[in-house]
């Protein structure tokens, strides 16, 4: 499409929908603001009934649990929700707040808030690392002098768990204005099952907040704000040691090493047809892990209270395209970087795009095991395009894997990828929007379905984000940017424009959960394993009954590769009493808890409009 013709369609997307108004500036402006204020600036102790433990130069966010249905249920997901102190939501803020800051026009955020922010993220840096590694957890640690070891600690929500009367205590204090009563079923559910999650906090550090916080470097390299980007770097003085900790960490089925090969039967279960896809092409391949720990170095924690969950890493796609942007970010950056893992940079591109194309093998809970939202992972995955494509334009790329990587992300997001993603938008009228799944399978009080669509705005915006970033060349959209796309983003942004501030809708979201959102589908023990011992290296007996206290010190997972036919004749089995469930049944089947912060919502929103702001107004 010539310059000319796409000049047109911008005209004519603007006299056939609503096109973004002038209100536009008013509203990054006052999001912009929503953010410095909510900036915690003074760190607080968890008082029971009274106040929250808070982490000064951190951005707020909820732990809340995915109730649905009735009045009750829906109280309960709304009030009942507890602050959390960690790393993801104040990176992913702040990164939001400077990509907005770097278009042309983009809202200021101020050193000053920054180095709070910067302050607050340095102190996830793993503790238990000899040297300052850049290997970041995902909650404060708090130092175990009876072992040692600095511990993961969810001050407000691990103290709440583990004493009845402090959750009691909190439990009236959060419901006190809404009549909710203590002996009602609902809430002895909501106490049971924070009770029970408490003993999966204890998390090592992970490969998300890691990689995310090189992009973090990436960004602050290019931006004005030198003061900040000067302590960044005296924050992570070696970024080598990260990213070469994320190769030492890979998932490699075609290995013999167990501290590589053996991997959460979950995953495998929705890897398998890709893997066998690249085992017929490749002898190696090597994909990034949650958990920035070998097993064998899990099995030295556990009783140090620190392990992975089920003692088995897993392959997150949301955490993948987290960490191939992180890698992207430092090899075109001025940092001295070396050499690519140019294996494991590719098979991640691969996956990535197989996975979209097969629809995350119709298990999303499993392929996006801690972060539920697919539209997070839609603009995860775009930013590596609109990196590389923005580099592009102006060098030669340092790596030829990444010449490949740009080539594959770019046919397949700017074609089958869009396509998808357009039709699931909902237009009405002049605007449009997206959906997920909180709130959307409530009751009214005479029973009746309603979806009260609790994160429209969050999935609105960041669907926004992903079209963006898929169809940016550097700040202006590319010149191929089909009629339709440019006109969608447009009815997005209007109703983003029109909705995001106005109290219509909750500015909630699902960014984050355990692995487990449905106890009856994500254990890993109801899929194939080849592999059931106890982390010593005894084989288990075979009449081992799964409990809490049992799996702490075993594990039950996938050893390297098995053959289709073994997988097969398995899935026909049953394990532990349970066949393998094969199904997805929607995130609103069971009970879970889940992460949601309004900031990301307003920072997703922000970074939406500044962009449209800039192309189209």
């Amino acid at each position: 499409m010539s310059k000319g013709i796409y000049t047109l369609s911008v005209l004519l997307a603007v006299v056939f929908c609503k096109t973004v108004n002038g209100d536009i500036e008013d509203i990054v402006k006052e999001l912009s603001l929503k953010l410095s204020e909510s900036q915690v600036k003074e760190d607080t102790t968890f008082i029971p009934g009274e106040q929250w433990a808070q982490q000064k130069g951190a951005y707020p966010s909820h732990v809340m649990l995915n109730f649905v249905g009735d009045i009750e249920q829906q109280i309960l997901r709304n009030y009942g929700r507890f602050y959390d102190n960690n790393a993801f939501v104040t990176l992913w803020v702040t990164v939001m707040q400077l990509e907005a800051a770097l278009l042309p026009g983009g809202p200021d955020v101020g050193e000053e808030q920054l180095s709070l922010a910067l302050d607050a993220i340095h102190s996830y840096h793993d503790r238990n690392r000899q040297t300052d590694s850049s290997i970041l957890v995902f909650w404060p640690q708090k130092l175990d002098k009876s072992t040692g070891v600095w511990v993961c600690d969810a001050a407000n929500i691990g103290a709440v768990a583990v004493d009845e009367k402090i959750m009691s205590e909190v439990m009236v204090w959060l419901l006190k204005d809404i009549g909710l009563v203590n002996d009602s079923e609902a809430l002895k559910e909501f106490t049971q099952t924070i009770q029970d999650s408490i003993n999966e906090f204890h998390i090592p550090a992970d490969a998300d907040d890691t990689f995310v916080n090189i992009g973090l470097g990436g960004l602050l390299e290019k931006s004005k704000y030198k003061t900040s980007y000067s302590k960044w770097q005296q924050d992570n003085p070696n970024i080598v040691i990260p990213i070469k900790a994320g190769s030492e960490y890979s998932y490699q089925p075609l290995g013999t090493d167990i501290d590589n090969s053996l991997i959460d039967p979950r995953s495998y279960f929705y890897l398998r047809n890709f893997l066998y896809k690249k085992q017929n092409q490749s002898n190696s391949i090597a994909l990034p892990t949650t958990w920035m720990v070998s097993f064998s170095e899990n099995a030295k924690l556990v009783d140090k209270k620190v392990r992975m969950p089920f003692n088995l890493n897993n392959v997150d796609l949301t955490v993948s395209a987290n960490v191939l942007y992180g890698i992207t970010a430092a090899a075109l950056s001025n940092w001295t970087l070396g050499t690519l893992d140019g294996q494991m940079y590719s098979d991640i591109v691969d996956m990535l795009i197989y996975e979209l194309s097969h629809n995350f093998t119709n298990r999303p809970d499993l392929a996006l095991t801690y972060y539920p939202s697919k539209f997070v992972f839609f603009w995860f995955t775009s930013r590596t395009l609109q990196l590389l494509k923005a580099a592009s334009l102006s060098r030669k790329l340092p790596f030829s894997r990444m010449d490949d990587a740009l080539y594959d992300l770019e046919s397949y997001l700017r074609s089958n990828f869009t396509d998808a993603l357009l039709k699931e938008a909902i237009h009405d009228e002049s605007v449009a929007y997206y959906d997920d799944f909180l709130g959307g399978d409530d009751k009214d009080i005479f029973g009746k379905p309603v979806n009260h669509a609790e994160d429209r705005i969050f999935s609105t915006a960041m669907a926004a984000n992903t079209l963006l970033y898929t169809w940016r060349d550097g700040t202006d959209l590319s010149g191929q940017t089909p009629l339709l796309v440019s006109t969608t983003i447009q009815q997005l942004c209007s109703w983003l424009e029109k909705h995001v501030l106005s109290g219509e809708y909750k500015p909630h979201n699902v960014f984050f959960s355990g692995s487990v959102k449905d106890s009856y589908l994500d254990m890993t023990f109801f899929y194939p394993t080849n592999y059931q011992y106890w982390l010593n290296g005894t084989k288990l007996p075979p009449d081992f009954e799964v409990t809490f206290y049992n799996s702490i010190h075993s594990a039950i997972g996938m050893f390297g590769m098995e053959d289709a036919n073994w997988y097969y004749e398995e899935l026909q089995k049953e394990h532990f009493g349970q066949k393998t469930p094969t199904d997805f049944h929607g995130y609103n089947s069971d009970l879970f808890a889940f992460w949601s912060s309004d900031e990301l919502t307003y920072s997703a929103t922000m970074l939406a409009l500044t962009q449209c702001q800039y192309l189209f107004h």
